[in-house]
């Protein structure tokens, strides 16, 4: 498995991930019509031109199996809505559902983490839907409920809940600590 940034062409297959994990992780939690219209040109084209055009306080990470298939990405950078003490935000991690508990979301957090630690942002912010089942891997990783809201989603309200730890860990490959 190899952790690597993104590079524009990765953006067929990030959008392919996209869809198939939304397809898999939100069945139940949005409606059946929002996930069919899901348009894989248009997540494409986003992740491409995130790529291309991509901040010095952006990054995008892809995990590449040992075949050269793209299984997993996570995309971050700094906090979106400054409304908060956080600097940092991971926008999306997602995993493949036949790639899961192989700890290919670690790694790709740990990836997250010192791209966070490099574009110094020393605390983290992750938004997950209410009900999302994969919630507890961000408690796994120490992170702890510090607000709920409300979002719209073309024309939909969903329920959020924000998951922050306050400060990276110091040094090497250390995961980040509440403190």
């Amino acid at each position: 498995m190899e952790i690597r940034e993104a590079e524009p062409v990765d953006a067929i297959a990030i959008a392919s991930v996209n869809i198939e994990t939304w397809l898999t992780t939100y069945r139940g939690l949005l409606p059946d019509e929002q996930l069919a219209s899901l348009s894989h040109e248009e997540r494409e084209k986003f992740y491409r031109n995130m790529i291309n055009n991509r901040s010095h306080k952006k990054f995008v990470h892809v995990a590449e199996d040992d075949s050269g298939k793209i299984v997993g990405y996570v995309f971050g950078g700094m906090e979106r809505s400054g409304e908060t003490l956080f600097k940092g935000e991971i926008y999306a991690i997602y995993v493949l559902a036949d790639y899961q508990g192989q700890g290919i979301g670690r790694l790709l957090w740990q990836a997250a983490l010192d791209s966070l630690k490099k574009l110094k942002l020393d605390s983290l912010l992750v938004w997950v839907l209410a009900g999302n089942k994969y919630a507890g891997f961000y408690k796994e990783l120490g992170g702890q409920e510090v607000d709920r809201k409300e979002f719209t989603i073309a024309g939909l309200t969903i329920d959020g809940i924000a998951y922050g730890w306050k400060v990276l860990g110091e040094g090497g490959r250390q995961s980040l600590q509440m403190k």
